[in-house]
């Protein structure tokens, strides 16, 4: 069984109510609710929350998002490990419930901006691999050969990582940034490791507008804009087939 877990905690340094928060008239954490509704491939949908708000919307609005606990205070804290998170929805589905849980796919609210069809091709093709660990990437806005440092004790700068070989831009190498968006992952891999990922994790490309994941209010703004504009089109509110 593969299952998806969206976290969404009450509290937020940067946005605060940042779950819930207006986007397109819609809260943030819907358009994630949605993706995972509209899945064909995730056996179950379960959401860790502490946010009566956001168990009461997924009751309202969604037939497949479940709510079978509350997330205990200790793992609702700022410095609570998502890994920590995870594992306890996935001790609870196979104790409480005697589920056997074979993967999960970590689905996070802040990054909004995915397709279902993309979600879906990586967990098919976490499954045709057999693969014990996927992460969502896209490609660097703002390639790191461009970026720069003060030198000590001068006015002059050097480059972060620029090799003189490299006259243009289409010379840089091909760059990858881990954005949030998506991450899938054995259980047993996620309880040997305590993580979703690392260095041998297959890298799965995912569209440019997941590189929005909303921590700040300057993040805030570019996904309204994104929404205001019709740059991007949500995935329908409500009920899947």
């Amino acid at each position: 069984m593969i299952v998806g877990v969206i976290t969404a905690r009450q509290g937020s340094q940067g946005i605060p109510g940042k779950n819930m928060i207006d986007l397109g008239g819609r809260p943030l954490l819907d358009y994630t609710f949605a993706l995972a509704e509209h899945s064909r491939h995730m056996d179950r949908v379960v959401l860790s929350t502490d946010m009566p708000d956001a168990i009461e919307w997924a009751r309202r609005h969604y037939r497949r998002i479940e709510a079978p606990f509350i997330r205990p205070a200790h793992l609702s804290e700022s410095g609570s490990s998502s890994a920590d998170v995870v594992l306890h929805a996935v001790d609870f589905l196979e104790t409480q419930q005697r589920q056997r849980i074979e993967a999960i796919v970590l689905l996070q609210p802040t990054c909004p901006f995915r397709e279902v069809a993309e979600v879906d091709a990586a967990i098919e093709l976490f499954r045709n691999k057999q693969l014990a660990s996927l992460i969502g990437v896209s490609r660097v806005w703002h390639h790191p050969s461009d970026y720069v440092q003060r030198s000590a004790g001068s006015d002059s700068f050097k480059y972060v990582l620029r090799n003189p070989a490299w006259k243009r831009r289409q010379d840089f190498p091909e760059i990858w940034f881990i954005t949030g968006a998506l991450y899938i992952c054995t259980v047993e891999y996620l309880r040997r490791t305590g993580g979703f990922c690392d260095e041998r994790s297959y890298l799965y490309p995912m569209a440019e507008a997941t590189m929005v994941d909303i921590d700040s209010p300057f993040d805030l703004a570019v996904a309204r804009g994104l929404v205001a504009t019709g740059a991007y089109g949500p995935i329908p509110h409500g009920p899947g087939q």
